[in-house]
């Protein structure tokens, strides 16, 4: 039961990776008169969203692969279908654009990935 959260929660995470890379750092409640909006490059956003791509796909795969009931497998499978078109479309742009995009998970998936592994 405790890997069938634990996979769940990794999935929840994952969906949310893109908005992460959109939202600006949220002030302290001291420093609310001073909010200032934090602008990401387009070379930026283009890293942590395909960066965040990836791990959909990658945890996704870990989920349909190593997941023990059926809907967990196909949440997984869901995941990777729908992220890697998405990421292939991100792709296309950044070509277009001459921009690069992330080649492996950051930090923060990659040990997730890790922890579902062990």
């Amino acid at each position: 039961m405790k890997r069938v959260l634990a996979w769940a929660a990794i999935c929840a995470l994952g969906s949310c990776c893109w908005l992460t890379a959109l939202r600006a750092e949220e002030p302290k409640k001291a420093d609310t008169k001073k909010v200032e909006a934090k602008t990401l490059s387009d070379q930026e956003f283009v890293r942590r969203v395909s960066g965040a791509g990836l791990a959909e796909v990658n945890l996704g795969r870990l989920g349909a692969e190593r997941g023990k009931r059926p809907d967990v497998k196909e949440f997984g499978r869901h995941m990777v279908t729908d992220h890697s078109k998405a990421n292939k479309e991100l792709i296309a742009l950044a070509d277009r654009k001459g921009l690069r995009i992330a080649q492996e998970m950051d930090e923060k998936h990659r040990q997730a990935a890790d922890r579902l592994l062990a």
